[in-house]
């Protein structure tokens, strides 16, 4: 099949009408705290690539229900965290086995996705995010569901078929540098977001307390463990995570590349097995994986994997 290469412009100008479709079910989806008109007015009044934002902001905070291998990161065991051992191995099954674990999310995850303009209240830079997550890319559970929650958090950084528990703290953790300490050692260890050797003598060490302090103001730092430099934080001015947003251009990209081929005659049953019919498909959001669903909704080809 021939495919055409043409590319809209998706973010200023007018969107065809199926990825206008989109952007408005994203509206309609991301949860608003208070839940007002104003509120879907404001959102509304976002183009393609801020709704993508908002959007994937919220629903990253979610983690979708697959079964997934896990693993405890080094160092992770130690004699605080071997006081609640038994509690987390159960939590670890729980993840391995595949549950919902929404339960052990923050209570505003699920419910928190936009705060719209108050006259009466400022707008913070942490409102509906996720601090942890989109500094560091580490969800906290809590070891058990509501209502026998306790202060004690389990930090574990999720992909799509896996996990690690990178610590076990509390609220504190997000401020005061163990977090941000343990996710340094963990890079470290692992290689992960490492920066080349001869970086170490340029860098000036701060305490992980004053490099928490930097990312809760959306100024990133670099930090270093066993020798090694590693990428700190990573966030955008707003406190959105820098993923968030490459995600959000290769989701346009994505839809740049698929939205014209739609209209070449048999082009969408050549490339989705089992075949796909263009009438009535839409695009949606699977949690963060971009797809194309049909118009009964009993198919979907993802168009672009997402983050979990």
């Amino acid at each position: 099949m021939n495919k055409v290469t043409v590319q809209a412009d998706f973010y200023s100008g007018d969107l065809p009408p199926r990825v206008e479709a989109f952007r408005k079910w994203m509206v309609a989806s991301v949860p608003c705290t208070p839940e007002t008109p104003v509120a879907r007015a404001e959102l509304d009044a976002l183009r393609l690539p801020g709704m993508i934002m908002k959007f994937t902001n919220w629903a990253r905070r979610l983690v979708p229900q697959r079964p997934r291998t896990f693993e405890f990161a080094p160092g992770f065991w130690d004699g605080l965290t071997r006081r609640q051992e038994r509690t987390v191995y159960d939590l670890a099954h729980r993840i391995r086995r595949g549950d919902n674990l929404t339960p052990l999310l923050s209570e505003r995850a699920p419910r928190e996705g936009f705060k719209p303009a108050d006259a009466g209240r400022r707008k913070t830079l942490w409102d509906a995010k996720d601090f942890a997550l989109n500094a560091w890319g580490v969800h906290h559970l809590h070891l058990w569901d509501a209502p026998r929650r306790a202060d004690e958090l389990l930090f574990v950084m999720f992909s799509r078929d896996h996990g690690v528990a990178i610590m076990l703290g509390d609220h504190k953790s997000f401020d005061d540098g163990r977090l941000e300490n343990r996710v340094a050692e963990f890079r470290a260890a692992t290689g992960y977001m490492t920066l080349k050797k001869g970086v170490t003598a340029l860098v000036t060490e701060l305490p992980s307390t004053d490099r928490s302090k930097l990312a809760r103001r959306a100024i990133n730092s670099i930090a270093s463990a066993d020798g090694k430099v590693v990428i700190g934080s990573m966030l955008s001015g707003d406190g959105s995570s820098t993923w968030n947003f490459m995600h959000m251009k290769h989701v346009i990209q994505a839809l740049q590349n698929w939205e014209p081929n739609l209209g070449v005659s048999g082009w969408l049953a050549s490339v989705t097995n089992p075949p796909m019919a263009v009438d009535g498909s839409c695009y949606r959001f699977v949690g963060t994986d971009l797809c194309l669903v049909s118009s009964d909704g009993n198919m979907a080809a993802i168009l672009l994997p997402g983050f979990l």
